[in-house]
């Protein structure tokens, strides 16, 4: 991914759709591409609106991509059975839970232990 190649929300998000098409997620698991959906919309969202400060709008998005990336990494055909031993609101809520900790355990850190300072970390609840 480089930086200079994404200007808009949109093509960012394009990762993402190819991934959900090519996993046929649509008509295998509807209501998480549903719910794929919204967050692709609060993505969207979040991104234009101009009353939010830089830091607040950084951890919404971060919020939601953290999101993004449990699902297409769970769609994976290699990891495929593991959504399948869930019952799809089941696999939501997994992760909407776990987006709280996504990137700390990305990093290396586990949940008892603060975070060190950084921007990646603005997603976490506090």
């Amino acid at each position: 991914m480089n930086v200079n190649q994404i200007d808009t929300p949109k093509e960012y998000l394009y990762y993402f759709d190819e991934i959900i098409k090519k996993s046929r997620c649509s008509s295998k698991y509807p209501k998480i591409y549903m719910f794929y959906q919204t967050l692709s919309a609060q993505f969207m969202t979040h991104y234009q609106q101009e009353e939010l400060s830089l830091f607040e709008k950084m951890s919404k998005l971060l919020a939601i991509d953290a999101q993004l990336q449990i699902i297409v990494e769970c769609l994976d055909q290699s990891k495929e059975d593991f959504i399948e031993s869930f019952e799809e609101e089941a696999f939501i809520e997994m992760v909407e839970t776990d987006k709280k900790c996504y990137y700390r355990e990305l990093s290396g850190y586990n949940m008892s232990t603060p975070p060190p300072w950084g921007l990646i970390y603005l997603s976490e609840d506090r």
